[in-house]
């Protein structure tokens, strides 16, 4: 498991091996037994690979398959920590509600910046970088640290509670009296037509741009669309709404879930619930799209970068899950065969399609598994002609070996397709010439793998 999950953190997983699969999407957990009496604030991965939380027990990174502290570099009397950000020059940086801005250099934590005591504010304190690596604070006041100078950029009465840095070149807040307001150069500037009355709660309001669009959304669920003039309402109290690094966006439960915004047709809503029963507290996306999940006492949890949300199946147990290139196959159905006992279901977008099922299934594009015209790219136990090639048994695994052929662990012994390695004792499965038995013996042969210059077969039983 943990070899499987420094695999995902490293960016190098390409094809989901295992998942935790109903409602929600294919996931796994880290950090639930060093979290379990932790409450995560924020979370980041660093584009080296490296993946941080802060907690009301101080900054973690995640190593060789656990969490780790990292300590101050002299001694603060500081627990909880925020607000995980980096710079353009990817170093990373962290807060506390009193303003005290720490940065990660060497292992450790230094105090890099601290606001003045007037700054301080019931809302606590956040901060995003500009284009120019400014530091932008949201606290008592709206203020930027240039040049080791604080200077305060609101009007009196207009400090925002929200404040949106996923763009450095124009940070955006929805003001109080002027609606939507852009940080540009240091300096603010009112979007203009974004001022809309109806908004209450104002300040407690995050502006987007999302899909085209520039929307506000107040911490009781109420969208507006501020080119359409338009408003949703979702009916959640006390929620909070992220914007990650990929520009989507998410709410965020006061209470337990978290829910994606989705946008078609011109028209916003909102996906299922996902995690109804876990406290979520934080979210970033890595840039190779693996989301991370904060949570209250449930450590991380790890979504891989697979298009696998909005599934609804009637399977109760998936053990299958392949990737489809949308432009080699056309499989975007469901099939469930007259026993009920199997269902695929193709889930199209616009570069690919995840295909899952209640039995193993793999595709590969380079064979001809000798199913029918539109499949014969996909190997699925049930599809197979078992006149024609005999009787496989349950799927466990699947290896490319050459164009055209390839190998397949089943739980009846090891299989091959197509032609090759001859120096080893295959049989014909059936009297199809396609699927070729390793041996007379049935036998329960679990992985398969071949290596290449020494002509090797490789099996587990």
């Amino acid at each position: 498991m943990d070899t499987l999950k420094k695999y995902v953190l490293s960016g190098v997983f390409s094809l989901l091996c295992f998942i935790s699969f109903s409602q929600n999407p294919a996931h796994f957990f880290l950090g639930e037994n060093e979290f379990s009496n932790a409450d995560i604030y924020s979370i980041k991965q660093h584009p080296n690979g490296l993946l941080y939380v802060t907690t009301n027990y101080g900054l973690f990174v995640y190593k060789n398959g656990t969490f780790s502290p990292i300590p101050f570099r002299k001694n603060q009397d500081i627990s909880s920590l925020f607000s995980l950000r980096l710079d353009s020059k990817h170093n990373l940086y962290c807060a506390t509600l009193s303003g005290k801005i720490f940065k990660l250099s060497d292992d450790s934590l230094s105090l890099y910046a601290e606001m003045p005591e007037s700054y301080v504010h019931k809302y606590g304190v956040d901060f995003v970088f500009d284009n120019e690596d400014n530091i932008i604070l949201r606290a008592g006041v709206l203020a930027i640290f240039k040049e080791n100078i604080w200077k305060i950029l609101s009007e009196k009465g207009d400090t925002p509670a929200m404040i949106n840095g996923v763009n450095p070149k124009q940070i955006l807040y929805h003001s109080v009296n002027n609606g939507v307001v852009k940080i540009v150069n240091g300096k603010r500037v009112v979007i203009k037509n974004s001022i809309n009355k109806n908004l209450k709660s104002p300040h407690h309001a995050l502006s987007l741009y999302t899909n085209n669009q520039l929307i506000s959304v107040n911490k009781n669920g109420v969208l507006l669309n501020h080119y359409q003039n338009k408003f949703y309402n979702f009916g959640e109290k006390q929620i909070t709404v992220i914007q990650t690094q990929d520009n989507s966006v998410w709410f965020i439960s006061g209470q337990q879930g978290i829910n994606k915004l989705i946008y078609k047709d011109s028209i916003f809503s909102l996906s299922d619930t996902y995690f109804k029963n876990t406290f979520i507290s934080s979210i970033t996306v890595s840039d190779k799209g693996t989301i991370f999940l904060g949570t209250f006492g449930n450590g991380v949890i790890v979504i891989p970068n697979i298009n696998c949300f909005e599934y609804k199946t009637n399977i109760t147990q998936i053990k299958g899950i392949t990737s489809i290139p949308s432009n080699s196959v056309q499989l975007f159905k469901t099939d469930i065969q007259e026993n009920k006992r199997i269902t695929l279901i193709g889930n199209p977008s616009a570069s690919k399609s995840i295909l899952i099922g209640s039995e193993r299934l793999f595709y590969d594009e380079t064979i001809d598994f000798g199913n029918s015209e539109a499949s014969k790219h996909l190997l699925f136990e049930d599809w197979w002609n078992t006149e024609q090639n005999g009787g496989l048994g349950s799927l466990k695994d699947q290896q490319t070996w050459s164009e055209n052929s390839g190998l397949i662990a089943t739980a009846v012994g090891l299989m091959k397709v197509g032609n090759g390695l001859e120096h080893i004792d295959w049989i014909r499965n059936g009297p199809g010439n396609i699927c070729w038995k390793y041996g007379k013996k049935n036998f329960r042969c679990v992985n398969v793998g071949y290596i290449a210059s020494l002509q090797q077969v490789l099996y587990t039983n």
